[in-house]
């Protein structure tokens, strides 16, 4: 039979001498002899001998075995050769651990070495394309803070409450219900509302700022915001008047958080000298802001004269020192930088839960107040007192905003929840019920309606479905044709300001508007409803300003977000 050529097991058979030398005999040829019983006797030990013999190995080097050699088990003193038959050995070289050794050193060596160029290939690789470089350079930037107001977080101290022990461990048995009458409970209001009368603007400085940041902020404004302006319209082509418009830009100085919480209403000062821009936020916060300041307080300085949403705010040219102001709690307030306080205008009362949306002037002393029980008030600020002239119903629902003809002063617009947009003549209004002149009708609520600033031949709205609509009013008829409908994104949700499409103040061909779109950006059309221009910056625009507001005379464009953050793009 052939040898196979197939590796053999490293196991060695190692033998006694002994036992090789009774394999190596030959069995004798005669029977019946007294050896041959003999061999009888020993064969079933010799076979277990040989099975030892079998199962003995050496695993990577040679051991010696010392097999039991028991009287019993001893061969004859004649050497008796195995009647088995001969099992040849095959010679068995012994494994060699020094070459072993050698190669597993070597492969170990090449295996570093390897593993040392890759680490070389891999470091020149980054340093080609400039990530280390770029890694040390992030690391020595410093970040800088960011500008605007600035909440410091004090950690409330962990009160240590007694052991909690329940009543039947302690053997004690339930109280019984105390009726307590509701004439008797006190609801505690988290935002009260402030005090009627007028109020001194360093008492209701925001929280975290100082009264020198009032002083300063107020010296600056009756230094350069003492001129009173007037808005004169941009006669310029708009194509032209675009490309210089189109190189305004935003950069990281020009963002800054003007007031705490989400922005309700924004608007630029008119003035030539300084760019000065307030903003209101959800909880009476009334924020300014001079971007072009550089002091301790980054020129923002904000005050709280109201306690809920500030959803309007005027800065009249007539009075470049005064901001006036209405809020949800139901009050309007007039803030006077000359006399350092917030007088209160007009004011409903708080058990009416009537709540101020908007606000236009007919004239440098007359207003008209829209309001949520749908009527318009008539309020004049040089009374003495706080209550309206007139108040004139409007609508069943919730009004949102109310404008003046520019140039016809007793036409005014209004915009509902109720879906409508209504043209009014102030003359033909009273107290108990009228009739509109005009009445447009949008899918949904409308949350702004606005006419055009120089001639008022446009009104512009913006609806909750998803439309913005220019009418031509240029005649005040019954019914106001629909120039064009453009489809617009208006559905920002509840945690965002609704969106309010707004004129430039000097323009009739030009309107700013907030956008859902992604990058973030704000959106300027023109009075077809063609875009044409987006202001946007990726690396400092990453939210949706819902409000906005275009400077009269300068190419200066202002939106707020609802972070309570400021963008200004000049």
């Amino acid at each position: 039979m052939p040898i196979s050529t197939r590796r053999r097991s490293t196991r060695t058979k190692v033998d006694t001498k002994e036992n090789v030398d009774v394999l190596k005999m030959k069995p004798p040829v005669a029977r019946g002899s007294r050896s041959n019983k003999l061999l009888k006797e020993l064969e079933p030990d010799l076979r277990k001998d040989e099975v030892d013999q079998k199962t003995t190995s050496v695993r990577g080097r040679k051991r010696s075995v010392t097999t039991d050699m028991s009287p019993s088990r001893q061969p004859s003193p004649q050497k008796m050769p195995s009647p088995l038959k001969t099992i040849k050995q095959m010679p068995v070289k012994p494994e060699s651990t020094e070459s072993d050794s050698d190669t597993e050193v070597d492969d170990a060596e090449a295996y570093e070495k390897m593993r040392q160029e890759n680490i070389r290939a891999n470091a020149a690789f980054l340093t080609q394309l400039g990530i280390q470089e770029a890694k040390h350079q992030l690391h020595e930037l410093v970040v800088k803070p960011k500008k605007g107001l600035a909440v410091k977080r004090v950690p409330k101290p962990r009160e240590v409450l007694p052991r909690r022990r329940s009543l039947r461990i302690q053997n004690v048995a339930p109280p019984k219900p105390i009726y307590v009458p509701e004439e008797l409970t006190v609801q505690v209001d988290e935002h009260p509302r402030p005090p009627p009368g007028p109020l001194a603007m360093v008492e209701s400085l925001f929280e975290h700022l100082e009264e020198d940041a009032h002083k300063d902020f107020s010296a600056s404004v009756l230094t350069s915001c003492s001129k009173s302006t007037a808005f004169k319209p941009i006669s310029r082509d708009l194509e032209g008047f675009l490309k210089d418009f189109s190189k305004i830009h935003l950069t990281e100085d020009r963002v800054a958080k003007v007031v705490k919480d989400r922005i309700f209403s924004i608007k630029i000062h008119p003035t030539k000298d300084k760019v000065l821009v307030a903003a209101g936020d959800k909880w009476g916060r009334v924020g300014f802001w001079d971007v072009m300041s550089s002091d301790k307080h980054d020129g923002v300085v904000a005050y709280c004269p109201h306690s809920r949403p500030v959803n309007c705010l005027h800065l009249p040219p007539w009075a470049p020192l005064k901001t006036f102001s209405c809020s949800y709690d139901g009050s309007l307030r007039c803030g006077d930088f000359e006399k350092g306080v917030f007088d209160e205008v007009y004011s409903r009362p708080d058990d009416e839960d009537t709540l101020l949306r908007n606000f236009d002037f007919t004239s440098e002393h007359v207003m008209l107040v829209s309001q949520t029980d749908g009527c318009v008030a008539v309020v004049d600020v040089r009374t003495p007192q706080t209550r309206e002239e007139h108040l004139y119903p409007c609508h069943q629902k919730y009004l949102r905003t109310v404008s003046i003809h520019p140039v016809q002063k007793h036409y005014f617009v209004t915009a509902s929840v109720d879906t409508t947009v209504r043209l009014w003549d102030l003359r033909k209004m009273s107290k108990k019920s009228n009739s509109a002149i005009s009445e447009r009708r949008h899918g949904k609520s409308v949350d702004s309606a606005y006419f055009s600033p120089i001639t008022g031949k446009y009104i512009l709205s913006a609806s909750a479905d998803n439309t913005l609509n220019i009418f031509d009013s240029s005649e005040m008829k019954s019914d106001l044709p629909l120039k064009k409908c453009i489809r617009h994104d208006n559905h920002v949700g509840r945690w965002l300001t609704k969106f309010r499409a707004t004129w430039h103040p000097a323009r009739e061909d030009l309107f700013v508007v907030g956008s859902m779109a992604r990058p973030r950006q704000i959106e300027l059309y023109n009075d077809d409803g063609v875009v044409v221009q987006v202001l946007t910056n990726p690396d400092c625009l990453g939210s949706v300003c819902s409000l906005n507001d275009i400077h009269p005379s300068r190419n200066i464009v202002a939106g707020g977000n609802s972070s309570g953050r400021v963008h200004v793009f000049m």
